[in-house]
């Protein structure tokens, strides 16, 4: 970032815009400055960004610990994570559960959004003019459970699996796991997969990791 100066007058307020424009996908970190003359403390403002490749993208799935070794107890697991992944595959992303046997319900929940970023940084009056047509929304759908994977198959539930999202707007998603019992037993680490496809500017597919740690 540069420095920049400006006067304002006695009783105005001064809006700062700050540009953010990422040349590749990514996390971005900052901290804007401030310096008003008569205060010797200055002010620090945290700017975040991100950036993806395509209009479609997903929050808040996160990485397990680079220290765990994941294992699995259902038979053929290795035979399908050896399968060449297609070309248009982009990434992956994962879904942690924490599931605990003492827990009565036996249902564990987490939650991601997936989000479209198309027509971001159009201002709305430019959106609804009738030169230029409302920015288009787009899909997003989630792949079942292969049936190579048993008991899990009925053990996940997507809500919703798949939807729609709006220009500019964010939807969550939840995932419901319910560990079958021939698979709980405390210490255990469970993981599977399945596709996720995102429909915008461009159609890109997701593989979406799920393991649950069984606890007591």
């Amino acid at each position: 970032m540069h420095t920049h100066t400006g006067n304002i007058s006695s009783g105005q307020t001064q809006e700062i815009t700050v540009k953010f424009n990422p040349d590749h996908k990514d996390s971005y970190k900052d901290v804007v400055i401030v310096n008003l003359l008569n205060q010797p403390q200055e002010t620090r403002i945290e700017v975040r960004g991100q950036s993806w490749t395509g209009s479609m993208f997903v929050l808040e799935a996160r990485d397990p610990a680079p220290s765990v070794t994941l294992h699995t107890l259902v038979p053929h697991i290795e035979d399908i994570a050896a399968e060449p992944e297609p070309e248009e595959m982009k990434g992956e992303f994962w879904v942690v559960f924490i599931c605990s046997l003492s827990d009565p319900k036996q249902m564990f929940t987490e939650t991601i959004s997936i989000g479209n970023c198309r027509g971001a940084g159009v201002k709305l009056d430019a959106l609804v003019s009738k030169d230029k047509a409302p920015k288009p929304s787009g899909d997003f759908a989630f792949d079942p459970l292969k049936a190579d994977y048993g008991p899990l198959v009925k053990a996940l539930t997507f809500n919703p699996q798949k939807g729609s999202v709006e220009s500019c707007a964010n939807v969550p998603v939840s995932f419901q796991f319910s560990p079958p019992k021939e698979l709980a037993e405390v210490g255990s680490r469970l993981q599977f997969n399945t596709m996720l496809t995102l429909k915008g500017e461009t159609t890109e597919q997701f593989r979406i990791n799920f393991v649950a740690e069984i606890v007591k």
